[in-house]
């Protein structure tokens, strides 16, 4: 059975619907806050990228799902 229709069977579990794509929301920024945004998507990115390359080099599975 796939997981969605198993969750769905269950009284004590709610999945709701989401709009997808979700609706795009704008904030001003100024400049100081925009390289902090910057600077913390660069390390997140970096790290992202050195976990990649260790399961790779690990031959490790991985998978993420997002709906």
């Amino acid at each position: 059975m796939h997981l969605r229709a198993q969750l769905e069977s269950e009284e004590w579990v709610a999945i709701k619907e989401l709009a997808w794509p979700p609706e795009p929301v704008a904030y001003q920024v100024d400049e100081e806050m925009e390289r902090a945004l910057l600077d913390t998507l660069a390390e997140s990115y970096k790290e992202l990228v050195a976990f990649f390359a260790e399961a790779a080099a690990e031959q490790e599975c991985t998978v993420f799902w997002a709906e």
